[in-house]
């Protein structure tokens, strides 16, 4: 059983020999084709999570800022309705003291 690799040949020997007897165009293909494989790779491992990391912070504090825009709008409008109740419970106790009554 013949091998290409001689016994006490390393992997990286044995690919560093036979890229050295390539031609400039397999070299170029193959630095292409590794450069590719790294950037896929950082793409999918370091890329793509820290940008969703960024768009869910994003959410967060618009999220954030809508529920005290709601917060802050439900108290003016029960501190505007206590004011309203008021007025109509001084309108129907004492409709003399009423606002445009003549006194």
């Amino acid at each position: 059983m013949p091998s290409s690799k001689l016994p006490d040949d390393t992997a990286w020997q044995f690919w560093a020999r036979w890229l050295a007897n390539q031609g400039v165009s397999t070299v170029v293909l193959f630095a292409i084709l590794a450069s590719g494989w790294y950037g896929g790779n950082y793409v999918v491992r370091e890329a793509v999570p820290a940008h969703l990391r960024s768009i869910k912070e994003g959410y967060t504090e618009i999220e954030k800022s809508h529920r005290e825009e709601r917060e802050e709008r439900d108290r003016r409008f029960s501190d505007e309705h206590a004011k309203d109740r008021e007025l109509m419970r001084q309108i129907l106790t004492r409709p003399e003291k009423a606002v445009g009554s003549k006194e």
